[in-house]
């Protein structure tokens, strides 16, 4: 990890959002009945509305340290309380039963692994 430093996770994040942004919107149906979901036209098209949310993160994610400059911890500690929120949001939904599968919990891992990650880096 000693090479790893603060604007390499951000841009290693933005990477992430930006497949997972792609490969959801080309393939919502396929996505969504990986988290057990039932798929329906209104739900493809929504959720590919909210995918694009994926993509911006990612230009954001991927600009950030060149915007940001001596102030991108500052920056991180957004992108903690971000990653906390969408963790905190898929536990509830596979807690309720409202989604299941690998794939949310690949997700709260990934969330999770890159909230800590911004928080050591940001010391």
């Amino acid at each position: 990890m000693g090479l790893m430093n603060l604007p390499l996770v951000f841009r290693l994040q933005a990477v992430i959002n930006a497949i997972n942004g792609v490969i959801f919107w080309l393939a919502s149906a396929a996505m969504l009945e990986m988290a057990i979901m039932e798929t329906t036209i209104d739900l493809v098209i929504m959720a590919q509305v909210f995918t694009t949310m994926f993509i911006v993160i990612a230009i954001v994610g991927w600009q950030l340290p060149g915007l940001a400059g001596d102030n991108l911890a500052k920056a991180a500690k957004t992108f903690i309380i971000v990653n906390l929120i969408w963790s905190a949001t898929l536990v509830y939904h596979l807690l309720t039963g409202a989604i299941s599968g690998n794939t949310p919990v690949i997700n709260i891992a990934l969330n999770l692994l890159f909230a800590l990650l911004y928080y050591l880096k940001s010391r």
